[in-house]
């Protein structure tokens, strides 16, 4: 009697390829909606103290979040002021370097002039170029909504 041989030949062999691919696509779908894609915190509390001689800051000279800059421009007591979101400014060199370090921040914000309609021309091109050499990017004028 002949022993039965238990090789296999190459051709019986067959590798079932769609349930791995299955298996892969199950793993990539799972680490996809478990990732979390949050940037981390990039500020984190630490107990350190500052150097002698160094200063802290004041929390009047950080600026605040801002969406948009109002300017308002009208005569008050026969004098031009000029208003940055309800801050007034009796001159336009204060008005300028505040606007200078707002656009250090953030060029892009826009600003809203709103003037009033008893001032000059002069004075409304006065303050756009003002606006312009500050370094802001958008400058819109506010328009009332009857005319």
């Amino acid at each position: 009697m002949r022993i039965p041989s238990y090789r296999m030949h190459r051709s019986d062999v067959e590798v079932r390829m769609t349930p791995m691919i299955d298996v892969v696509f199950l793993l990539l779908i799972f680490f996809v909606c478990t990732a979390s894609f949050q940037i981390a915190e990039q500020i984190l509390p630490a107990g350190l103290t500052l150097p002698a001689g160094s200063s802290t800051i004041d929390p009047s000279d950080v600026e605040p979040d801002l969406d948009q800059l109002v300017v308002t421009l009208q005569h008050a007591n026969d004098q031009l002021q000029w208003t940055l979101n309800e801050q007034p400014y009796t001159r336009i060199e204060q008005l300028y370097e505040r606007l200078s370090a707002i656009a250090g921040i953030d060029a892009t914000l826009p600003v809203i002039l709103d003037i009033d309609g008893a001032v000059a021309m002069v004075e409304v091109i006065q303050l756009y170029d003002v606006c312009q050499l500050a370094g802001l990017q958008r400058i819109h004028f506010a328009a009332s909504a009857a005319l």
